[in-house]
């Protein structure tokens, strides 16, 4: 089957991923049994065909061996999500645990930019070099907006990363620096995945606050919205997914300097994802009037590619779904060592829509299951949004 064209340059990540697997040292638990499958929060507050939703989710755990699987939907009645198999060793997941949310990590980091813009702290169309060392010869075209909508020519990753079980713990800002000034940089407005463009997008954001990428999400995006279980660091309180290279085989959870954090340091829990989801569905009256404009932001596309009916976001990417392609998806997925995860929603023309959130804790891509799954439950939303 052929691969889509707005997935093909995101399977780069889920590449690299694979590639860390020659280093693996970990140990092998051995396979458990999965529990039966209980749906958690506000059964039946949801629009969605709940038995349908069940047995997709069902098929595609079974299929794949998954340790676990958290599936989670939000509309304007509600949120429910289901969960299946073992987090870790205390259990089964719930809506609290904690996944890496990898690459989803870039919607917050381009939320955090929309906000700066609308506080005036920054422009779209500022070049990074702004805020970057004087130095560093980076060229005018590289702007704030491009790097969020990986139109500034960057490559997906700098030479020399290494492929450890950890690939980003070592890379250092330094590093960073020291890559700008010696890779090709092409010429602007074709869209090219970059990891290495949203990471330096994040560490020039935190430099223009003067501030840590994390204290920059925090201020920007996590304390405003009330997302109070996202975080760079997970708290020796709160449970992280234990992530899997594949069945019975643990991996270590990635981490990231401040070098490549905004491209895919966040940790994250399902309640947190569908809040976020719900905010962009329907922003809520009380919102900070710069957060409110942000959102809007957010949302527009940047660069269009007609002839796959494909555009590109703040952060976000928007395509198609649903077996008439009737609805607009705007969505990202996220890839590490031994998770992967997914966040889209389509709005409502006059407010509402539905929003759908997938974790796993092993090497297994589940963009397609949640794009599909979005495609379904879009289709039952009330006023969905066509595009």
């Amino acid at each position: 089957m052929s691969i889509p064209f707005y997935r093909a340059a995101l399977l780069a990540e889920v590449g690299l991923a694979a590639l860390v697997l020659g280093a693996l040292a970990a140990g092998c638990l051995p396979a458990r049994d999965a529990p039966p499958a209980p749906t958690v929060d506000a059964p039946h507050a949801v629009h969605a065909d709940t038995a349908l939703v069940d047995s997709l989710a069902r098929a595609f755990f079974e299929a794949h061996t998954l340790p676990s699987l958290v599936v989670g939907l939000v509309d304007s009645t509600g949120r429910q999500v289901w969960v299946y198999g073992d987090a870790d060793s205390l259990g089964a997941p719930d809506i609290h645990t904690r996944y890496e949310i990898a690459s989803i990590t870039k919607v917050f980091t381009a939320l955090a930019l929309a906000d700066l813009a609308a506080r005036g702290t920054v422009a779209l169309d500022d070049p990074v070099s702004a805020y970057l060392p004087d130095s560093l010869a980076v060229p005018e075209h590289v702007t704030l907006e491009r790097l969020a909508s990986h139109t500034a020519g960057l490559p997906f990753l700098p030479p020399g990363l290494p492929l450890t079980l950890d690939p980003y713990a070592t890379y250092t800002v330094r590093d960073l620096f020291s890559a700008l000034g010696g890779i090709h940089i092409g010429a602007p407005g074709d869209y090219l995945y970059s990891n290495l463009g949203v990471g330096l997008l994040g560490h020039a954001l935190a430099r223009a606050e003067g501030v840590t990428y994390a204290d920059l999400i925090q201020t920007h995006v996590l304390r405003p919205l009330g997302l109070e279980e996202t975080s760079v660091l997970v708290p020796d309180t709160a449970r992280l997914a234990q992530p899997h290279a594949q069945p019975g085989q643990t991996t270590p959870p990635w981490t990231f300097t401040d070098a490549f954090a905004g491209a895919g340091a966040l940790r994250a829990s399902t309640a947190d994802m569908l809040a976020l989801l719900a905010v962009h569905l329907d922003p809520p009256a009380d919102l900070p009037p710069s957060l409110a404009e942000a959102i809007a932001m957010v949302k527009r596309p940047r660069v269009s590619i007609p002839a796959h009916s494909f555009s590109v976001a703040l952060g976000w990417h928007r395509s198609p779904i649903g077996t008439d392609g009737a609805s607009l998806a705007l969505w990202h997925n996220g890839s590490t060592g031994g998770t992967r995860s997914f966040a889209g929603y389509v709005s409502g023309n006059t407010g509402g829509g539905v929003g759908v959130v997938v974790f796993t804790n092993i090497q297994q891509d589940a963009t397609d299951f949640g794009l599909d799954l979005l495609g379904h439950v879009a289709t039952a939303s009330p006023g969905r949004d066509p595009h």
